[in-house]
């Protein structure tokens, strides 16, 4: 270097800067891209799957308090007919928020949990659907001991799978916030 003239000096020195500045930049383009790409996990996973399963949750216990009130409280036939037709809907909120959630799988683990989820749904709804087509005009002491020993179990392991959906989405929200910081 002691024989450089002080054009080459200058050159190799302006050399050596646009050197860093590209393995800078290689640098931050990469750190960028996995920006970019947790990014799109909190927008396309956790974020709409912490949503969908969340409300999924709440409309899997409002399914369980409207079939109480169906089978024990309602006295008069318009009142439970009416309760009827708001399960009804219940039952199709619950069948859009499925569909919704699904959109949102991306780990097995969660298609797992989401599949014990359906299958536990449906013996859910054949024990519902069992309740509904008895005699529920006056006090049934048939229809409480199914309620409570088949019904509310069933729902329990339902509401399990559903929290557990909330926390595994909870876990990537904050897994991927988490990496975005890094």
């Amino acid at each position: 270097m002691k024989n450089w003239t002080i054009k080459q000096r200058i050159l190799g020195s302006f050399a050596v800067i646009l050197i860093l500045m590209a393995v800078m930049a290689g640098i931050a383009y990469t750190r960028l891209a996995k920006i970019d790409d947790e990014a799109t996990s909190l927008r396309q996973d956790s974020t709409p799957g912490l949503y969908y399963s969340t409300m999924i949750n709440a409309a899997w216990y409002e399914n369980l308090l409207l079939g109480q009130q169906i089978a024990q409280i309602d006295d008069t036939e318009a009142t439970r007919q009416a309760d009827i037709a708001l399960l009804r809907a219940n039952s199709e909120r619950l069948n859009h928020l499925q569909e919704e959630y699904e959109k949102t799988i991306f780990s097995p683990r969660d298609r797992a949990l989401f599949d014990q989820f359906k299958q536990a749904r449906m013996g859910y709804r054949q024990i519902q659907q069992d309740i509904l087509r008895m005699d529920l005009s006056s006090p049934n002491a048939a229809v409480y001991k199914i309620i409570s020993d088949q019904l509310r179990p069933a729902w329990r392991t339902g509401y399990v799978l559903t929290q557990k959906m909330v926390e595994i989405n909870k876990t990537i929200s904050d897994d991927s916030a988490h990496r975005i910081r890094r």
